[in-house]
């Protein structure tokens, strides 16, 4: 939370426009607990009335950078517009608008989660990479490796993160499992019977599913393949 203004509300004007409310308004910062939200920090960020104030502004932004959501609390002070005081201007005052930017230009610390799935998925593949098409799965550890990298790293960005996750899930929907014939994720009967009916001439295998249907490693999809499929399918 930042803001002079989540401290010391503004709700008034001067002379005319003074009110003599029922209650004093509450300040944001003792009553932000209400909201169910978590309040991380809270910094001034601006001095009322003055300049921008560089240690002030400073001090705000890293704030912000180790929060999910920054609230920033703004607006006109006390002598900005008054009665008999025309404004010459629609502006928000200096301080305020420098701080706003610095923030919104700010590129926050990322949310991990997705990341951490992709790592466990391909630290699953890798342990067991006999039962996959060797091919498929050719440099996935060092995929892996930049993404752990990038996990590690505490200062990374939500950008680097999901180059991270999109390099590695890329990665690891290329996987494919030994049997997996037609391709869909699993190895089942109908893998054995796409097998059996290349072998028989009826039709015929592209590429991948050749080398994912040479289950035993020699070369030729056939009917020893087959039932190994079968038997794998038969396992689960």
């Amino acid at each position: 939370m930042i803001g002079d203004f989540a401290k010391t509300p503004r709700y008034q004007g001067a002379g005319s426009s003074l009110v003599n409310p029922t209650r004093q308004p509450e300040s944001i910062l003792d009553v932000i607990g209400d909201s169910g939200l978590v309040m991380t920090a809270y910094e001034q960020g601006y001095i009322r009335n003055r300049k921008p104030n560089a240690a002030l502004a400073k001090s705000a932004v890293e704030a912000a950078k180790n929060a999910d959501v920054v609230l920033v609390f703004a607006g006109l002070d006390e002598i900005s517009e008054s009665e008999g005081l025309d404004r010459t201007h629609m502006h928000m005052p200096q301080a305020q608008n420098e701080l706003i930017d610095a923030i919104t230009n700010l590129e926050m610390k990322g949310n991990k989660a997705a990341l951490k799935s992709m790592l466990e998925k391909a630290a699953a593949i890798l342990a067991d990479t006999d039962a996959y098409v060797a091919s498929t799965i050719d440099g996935l550890a060092t995929v892996k490796a930049d993404a752990q990298n990038v996990y590690d790293n505490a200062d990374a960005v939500q950008s680097e993160i999901n180059a991270a996750v999109k390099s590695l899930t890329l990665k690891i929907a290329a996987a494919r499992l030994l049997g997996d014939v037609n391709g869909d994720g699993a190895v089942t009967t109908s893998d054995s019977v796409s097998v059996l009916a290349a072998s028989a001439e009826l039709t015929s295998l592209d590429a991948d599913a050749t080398a994912s249907a040479d289950v035993n490693g020699d070369g030729v999809a056939d009917t020893l393949d087959a039932a190994l499929i079968l038997q794998t399918a038969a396992e689960k």
